[in-house]
């Protein structure tokens, strides 16, 4: 027994040592969500018909890239069974704590030259800038300004457009958001109103009356709109949200009705930088054959910080 008993000491110091060992070797391993906090996601509007009242964050920079495709409705294509293509280079910045600046650049790439003013290789430049005003408390929304100016920097272009936006954005407990703009936008172009390159007769397009100096179309003047958006989780670590959108707004010439538009699709934070998301547009009637039969886009944004 006298022998045994050492031997047995010995095995079970060399168990303790053992189990000691494991337990400083053991690692816990924690699952890293890529999505922002809750209050923070930032939609892609160059997908959407709204905006949110959730700027890009101070010190970031988004590079973003769009490409739109749209069926064409009368006003685009006179009547013509021609696509519609659109490549939109933007730049969005996080200027400051609560302020988000933009520049983008739409460039029409295939049929676009038959929407009068609207040549292909069409590139206006629209510069943004967006404020958040104040945060939501409780169940009232937080609000923010935004506005655009469109600056003729393309191909038959004229005037300065100008618009003016209002935006709220409701977070609920369940993760769902509920958004609501309303805007106004005064137009100064004369693009396509006389237009010696296209030639044009009466009956080209139906709802337009030529007059002797070719007279192609009759932009309003002050134009106006408001729209409902909703997007929600779609995955379990909130990186997949869906987005629909409702948005009525008025014609964009003298004489037409106003027009009724859905938007419904996706967007995926992919990872830290980078986001991905794809739209589709359903219009609800053609306002003359003003709208698009149907339209989709997708939108890939890099973020990059300082």
């Amino acid at each position: 027994m006298s022998k045994v008993m050492p031997f047995v000491c010995a095995l079970a110091l060399v168990a303790a040592a053992f189990g000691q060992e494991s337990e400083k070797t053991t690692v816990k391993v924690t699952e890293t969500k890529v999505t922002p906090p809750a209050g923070t996601w930032n939609v892609l509007d160059e997908l959407w018909n709204f905006k949110d009242a959730v700027p890009v964050p101070c010190g970031e920079v988004q590079l973003r890239g769009t490409f739109r495709w749209e069926t064409a409705g009368a006003p685009a294509n006179r009547g013509d069974s021609s696509d519609d293509f659109v490549v939109q280079p933007s730049l969005v910045w996080g200027a400051a704590e609560n302020i988000e600046l933009s520049v983008t650049v739409p460039v029409w790439v295939g049929d676009g030259g038959e929407i009068p003013g609207q040549s292909d290789g069409q590139a206006d430049t629209y510069a943004s800038g967006l404020w958040r005003a104040w945060d939501q408390v409780d169940y009232w929304p937080a609000g923010a300004f935004s506005t655009t100016i469109r600056i003729p920097t393309g191909v038959r272009s004229d005037g300065m457009d100008a618009e003016l936006r209002w935006i709220l954005t409701n977070d609920y407990d369940s993760g769902v958001r509920g958004h609501f703009n309303v805007w106004v936008e005064t137009v100064n172009t004369t693009n396509g109103e006389t237009n010696p390159n296209q030639d044009m007769e009466d009956g080209d397009l139906p709802w337009l009356t030529f007059s002797d100096d070719d007279v192609v179309a009759d932009p309003r003047d002050f134009q106006y709109g408001a729209s409902l958006g909703v997007d929600g989780p779609l995955s379990d670590d909130g990186s997949v949200r869906w987005v629909a959108d409702y948005v009525y707004k008025a014609s964009q010439y003298n004489g037409n009705g106003g027009l009724n538009l859905f938007d419904v699709g996706f967007e995926w934070q992919v990872n830290e930088s980078s986001k991905l998301g794809m739209s589709a547009l359903i219009p609800a009637d053609h306002a003359e054959n003003e709208a698009p039969n149907f339209g989709a886009a997708v939108t890939y944004a890099m973020a990059l910080t300082y």
